[in-house]
Formats: structure tokens, sequence, C-alpha cells
């Protein structure tokens, strides 16, 4: 497909984390957000301008594209037909670096993007967004950077309405969104060793959630 001019420097600034803020809001106010684009990166995929921003960790980009209409929850199908995935779906894997700073970039786009309608309940071609994370954390299959990423990330889904036919949270006092960082979650022992339980705790150690 051909861009147009408009287009080509947008999605040339989604990569680019020197961006001009003021020239991308007004661009950004003139273009279609929500459609499908040549990949910068991998010419045979496809991608949109929020998954392009949240892949280069562009933050500040990001809410820009948000607040300018960009849906978290658009599906686009990638590289392979019939295969699916959303600007949000990606962002439960620790793709932006090994340190908790570089990972906490990832959460707080997370955050962003529920904050403006993205689905923690999201059903795509491999099952629902909350079981998939729910599932992982609960197997512990995931070497400890990409747990304790994808633990937090589970809390943010569950502040914001996450649940499924198998786990659903009992939220014992509301989340205080402001500062999501303050949660953990942590597991609690099951009698019969096959149920998974677990918790969601404040900086004062009070049970916020029961999962």
């Amino acid at each position: 497909m051909s861009l147009g001019n408009m287009e080509k420097e947008l999605l040339s600034m989604c990569a680019d984390l020197q961006f001009d803020a003021a020239k991308a809001m007004e661009l950004a106010k003139h273009v279609e957000l929500n459609q499908e684009l040549p990949d910068p990166e991998y010419p045979s995929s496809r991608t949109s301008f929020l998954a392009v921003a949240r892949f280069h960790a562009n933050i500040e980009m990001v809410h820009i594209l948000l607040q300018c209409g960009a849906n978290p929850n658009f599906i686009l199908y990638a590289d392979k037909p019939l295969y699916r995935e959303t600007p949000f779906w990606d962002l439960q894997y620790n793709d932006y670096g090994e340190t908790e700073e570089e990972n906490e970039v990832g959460l707080q786009m997370a955050q962003l993007m529920l904050d403006y309608g993205a689905d923690p309940n999201i059903d795509l071609d491999d099952g629902d967004l909350f079981s998939y994370v729910c599932s992982a954390i609960f197997n512990d299959d995931d070497e400890i950077g990409l747990l304790r990423y994808r633990s937090r990330f589970f809390i943010l889904l569950v502040a914001y309405g996450g649940r499924s036919e198998y786990c659903q949270p009992d939220i014992l006092k509301p989340f205080d969104k402001s500062n999501m960082a303050q949660y953990q979650f942590r597991y609690v022992p099951c009698g019969d060793g096959y149920h998974l339980t677990g918790e969601i705790i404040d900086k004062d150690h009070e049970v916020v959630a029961k999962i």
C-alpha cells in the first residue's frame, strides 16, 4: 500500500524518541490512525501507528496517538494469514530491557492503553488475554524477569476489570490507579495441592484482591 506524506512522517516519528510532539499532535489529528500499514521493520508484515510506537517504547507518542483516537484494541493481521494481534496484546511480554526502569515503560504504556479503553479480556486466536497471562504466572514457567513483569501486568488487568470463566478476582478494596507500582502479587498455598490461588497486596501489605 502507498502512504501519503503525512502518514510517512507520523510513522517515522513513532519510531523516534526525539520527535517533535507539537508536529506529531497536528499530524495525528489529520491522519486515519486505525489502519493497517506496511511495517518499516518487517516489509512482509503489517502494523499500525500505535503498534510502532509501542514497539519502540515511545510512550510520549503512545499518549499522543491515544489522545487523538488510536484504538488499543485495533486488530491487525500481522505477518501471517489469520494471525491477529493488537497494540495492547503484546505488552504482556517483557520486551523493553532488563532493568526495572526500562521495564517500567512497558507497564506505563499498558496502563495508558487501559485508561483509553484497552480490553483486559480481549479474545484473539490464542484465547483471551486475561486467561493467557493468568496461566503464565500461575504455571511459573517464565524466567524470573518476565514472571515479575507479567505479575505486575496481571495486576493491571485485574484493576481494570480482567476476569475469565475460571478466574474471577474478588476485589476487596478499590485500586489506587495513580500508584499501581505499590501492588504486588503473591501466591497463597492451597490445601488440595491442585487449585492455584493468589492475592494482590498493597504497600501496607493489606489484601486488595483475592485471585
